[in-house]
């Protein structure tokens, strides 16, 4: 039977956020080595706590505790970077292939849950409703989930590591930037190859591919979880946009 004990899951979630400002640490500063261990000393026991609290909640059931195959997911993904920063240990140097493919499974480990928990707040709007009408309309939801991506690509593109030594960007720059970015406008304000290092320039694409992939599929994503539906026009245009050749199973899709 569930429970409604939330301890685990709190447990989870506290650590996810302090793995994720460890991993902006390690990434948006010039760390020297004695910074570097202390960042990975933090992101080791930040991972060990969030592989107990997604543990414990599955054991004891709690109500938000993650579905099996999600389960599965964070025990490899934190086992995996238990290893990585094993492995770390024993090198020389730095920012090595080790310590970057440890930060891509970082990111999933931040990323994957993160998604699930948006599809539980549009759940709960949806719950919300008030004479049959959404908390907040679908509408609104698009456009406010539109201006925390953008926010968010402002503060990555003003960290000291996004642009190279000697660079200020100023904020209303790195807001122009994000917005252009994710609404794929293509629009600048600077020179990209002389202002961005090249993890700048990673996060201008991946706001690029945000925008481009929200554009075609989010508001109807949103529409469907708050219970608008789909109209037969709307699964042709989805048909053609995923690519999907059954149109009866575009939806599930």
């Amino acid at each position: 039977m569930t429970t409604t004990r939330s301890g685990f899951t709190k447990l989870a979630a506290i650590c996810i956020a302090i793995l994720l400002g460890s991993v902006i640490w390690e990434l948006g500063w010039p760390l020297d080595r004695a910074e570097h261990e202390w960042a990975r000393l933090i992101a080791a026991v930040a991972t060990f706590g969030h592989l107990t609290g997604v543990v414990g909640s599955y054991l004891r059931k709690e109500i938000n505790r993650p579905r099996p195959r999600l389960l599965v997911f964070q025990i490899v993904s934190c086992l995996l970077i238990f290893a990585l920063i094993a492995r770390e240990q024993q090198e020389d140097n730095f920012m090595r292939f080790t310590e970057l493919s440890r930060l891509v499974i970082t990111a999933g480990l931040i990323a994957i849950p993160t998604l699930m928990s948006l599809t539980r707040i549009f759940e709960w709007l949806l719950r919300k409703q008030k004479h049959g009408r959404p908390l907040m309309a679908p509408a609104m939801q698009f456009v406010a989930s539109l201006g925390i991506v953008i926010l968010s690509g402002t503060g990555l593109l003003l960290l000291p590591n996004s642009t190279y030594p000697g660079i200020t960007l100023s904020f209303t720059d790195a807001l122009f930037t994000s917005t252009s970015a994710v609404c794929v406008t293509g629009l600048n304000v600077v020179d990209f190859a002389n202002v961005f290092t090249p993890l700048g320039e990673m996060f201008v694409l991946a706001l690029i591919q945000i925008g481009g992939f929200g554009i075609m599929t989010f508001a109807y994503f949103v529409a469907m979880v708050a219970g608008q539906g789909f109209s037969l026009r709307d699964r042709v245009l989805l048909t053609d946009l995923l690519d999907e050749g059954n149109l009866g199973s575009v939806v599930s899709f």
